[in-house]
This record gives C-alpha cells, sequence and structure tokens, in this order.
C-alpha cells in the first residue's frame, strides 16, 4: 500500500521543493540595482586540470595574487580523479593574469 499524497503529489508528511518564482514582474532580475549582484555576471572558465592536492596550491596562489579562484570537485571514483585530475576555475577577465602567474611560477620550479 503507497502513503497518502499531498496535491502536490508528495507523500505525506514530506514539504514541497518548489523554489519561488525569482525575479520582477517585468523580467529583470530583484538585484538588478545592487552593484553587488554585478560579480554574478562574470563568465568562469577552467584554467587548468591538475591533481586534487597540486589544484588547492595553485588556487592558493592565485587568491594571494588577489585572483578569484575555485577548485572543482574530486570524483567519487578515486582512480577517475587520478586520471583526470580536478579543475581551477577563475573568472575570464583573470585568466590572463592567473596564466602569466602560473608560467612564472613554472619558470621558477
Amino acid at each position: 500500500m503507497l502513503p497518502p499524497k499531498h496535491s502536490d503529489g508528495h507523500p505525506a508528511g514530506i514539504v514541497g521543493s518548489a523554489s519561488p518564482p525569482i525575479g520582477r514582474e517585468d523580467g529583470s532580475p530583484v538585484d538588478s540595482d545592487n552593484p553587488r549582484s554585478k560579480s554574478h555576471d562574470k563568465i568562469i572558465i577552467e584554467l587548468t586540470r591538475v591533481q586534487p592536492i597540486e589544484a588547492e596550491v595553485i588556487a592558493a596562489r592565485l587568491r594571494a595574487a588577489g585572483i578569484e579562484a575555485t577548485v572543482g570537485a574530486d570524483s567519487v571514483y578515486p582512480s577517475v580523479t587520478f586520471a583526470d585530475g580536478v579543475p581551477v576555475f577563475v573568472s575570464q577577465d583573470d585568466a590572463s593574469s592567473a596564466r602569466a602567474l602560473l608560467e612564472d611560477q613554472d619558470q621558477a620550479d
């Protein structure tokens, strides 16, 4: 026997997961007047793909130079992570500075 369901199709006792609509009636984003929301318009690119420890070191070097960097997630399968590595992401605006920093570091090593 199946548990009873609410009118939204979810089993009884489970709250629906519908999100409230985002934006204004005219279609513009809620925070379009907020200058801080402009940072969400950045295009993010993959700078490099390396082993997890190296990715963390690269991201730390970039952050120390004032470049916002993020390390992607490992695979749930260690062999895939070992084979493919994990990505290091930066904004497209910072990509040339980030590449130059990595090249300078490679030459110093």
